[in-house]
């Protein structure tokens, strides 16, 4: 018998059950770099390289705010030093001085100018470059001149010429009432040697006149003449008389010319004019507002007549009329009641007559 072979057996597999699990990191190695944490510190001599962009941006910035401020501060310095600028503490103080110099003004107080003094020297000894200190030295200078307190008012007047001022009108003006003060002191001489002094071509007429002054404090006539020439020649020019100058030159035997008058802007006819049409315009204002009331007062009077008229309607009045008697003698079986006129409306009706008249007059005569 022939082998057959056998088959072979089919066995089922059983199926394989895999779990999966999470796949896990590997180690860091050593090129990789963990990430920084709070705790951990950059090392020294490195900077993010994004706060250097953002440093070299916001850098010019910076720079230029303080380059303006630094400008600012030393411009300002620089204003301020150099007199070129108020000086506002100097401007405070000052005007304290100016309020306390309208007092002494008004009350003559001898505790208020002692105030005013003390206060006047403490702004020149802080400030005294400033145009404040020139100005409260000459208040005090023509106080103390007022008081005929020379000594007091050259010392302020002395010191107000040492001022360098950009102004040489007031530094002309301190130099001649210096001159003024030292000539009332007696001291001639340096009274004409600060009088001789170039001033401002505006002062040069009082600067002559005062050397004419000065010229008949020595007795020297013809100087003094001359000067007053001089200077009487100047206001003819700019048309305005002095005239204390002008007795001057007559003590002295001369008669100077007449000072023309300085020609007005607006001539006097045209002033006259102007003021007589502002009279007419005045009066007829005035008229206007007249009529105004009067036609208000008349409106009141027909509103008051109207009232009058519906509360008390006027009686019937009796007549003579040749037709009204044949009338009723025809109708003689009627007796109509006739009513006897009221006084008191008929003198209303009387006068409410009157003042139509009157008001219509006043209508027709009233502009």
């Amino acid at each position: 018998m022939a082998n057959t072979p056998t088959p072979k057996r089919q066995t089922k597999k059983a199926p394989q059950i895999t779990l999966k699990t999470p796949p896990q990191t590997p180690p860091q190695t050593a090129t990789q770099t963990a990430p920084q944490t709070a705790t951990d510190s950059p090392k020294r001599g490195t900077i993010d390289p994004q706060s250097a962009q953002t440093l070299k941006q916001s850098l010019g910035y910076i720079v230029a705010t303080i380059l303006l401020a630094l400008a600012g501060y030393f411009g300002w310095t620089y204003w301020q030093t150099t007199g070129k600028g108020p000086d506002t503490v100097a401007a405070d103080k000052y005007a304290v001085i100016e309020e306390k110099n309208q007092a002494l003004q008004l009350s003559e107080d001898e505790a208020t100018r002692q105030q005013l003094n003390a206060d006047i020297d403490a702004l020149v000894t802080a400030h005294g470059d400033t145009i404040f200190a020139w100005q409260a030295l000459m208040i005090k200078a023509n106080n103390a001149a007022y008081r005929q307190d020379y000594a007091t008012a050259g010392d302020a007047l002395a010191k107000a010429t040492s001022i360098k001022l950009q102004d040489a009108g007031l530094m002309a003006l301190a130099q001649l009432r210096y001159a003024t003060v030292l000539l009332a002191k007696g001291e001639v001489d340096e009274a004409m040697t600060h009088a001789s002094k170039d001033v401002p071509m505006s002062f040069e007429a009082s600067q002559q006149e005062l050397l004419g002054d000065i010229y008949m404090a020595k007795k020297d006539n013809d100087s003094a003449i001359r000067s007053y020439n001089n200077a009487w020649a100047m206001l003819v020019k700019r048309e305005e008389p002095r005239p204390i100058l002008r007795l001057k030159l007559e003590s002295l035997g001369i008669h100077p010319a007449p000072v023309a008058p300085a020609p007005q802007v607006v001539s006097e006819a045209a002033i006259q004019t102007k003021i007589g049409n502002m009279d007419t315009n005045s009066t007829a204002t005035a008229n206007e507002a007249d009529s105004d009331s009067q036609q208000d007062g008349n409106d009141d009077n027909d509103d008051n007549k109207d009232v009058t008229h519906d509360n008390n309607p006027p009686a019937q009045s009796l007549t003579t009329d040749s037709t009204v008697t044949d009338r009723s003698s025809q109708n003689h079986n009627e007796t109509p009641a006739i009513q006897q006129p009221d006084t008191a409306s008929k003198a209303t009706t009387t006068d409410a007559g009157s003042e139509n008249v009157a008001d219509s007059q006043r209508n027709n005569s009233s502009p």
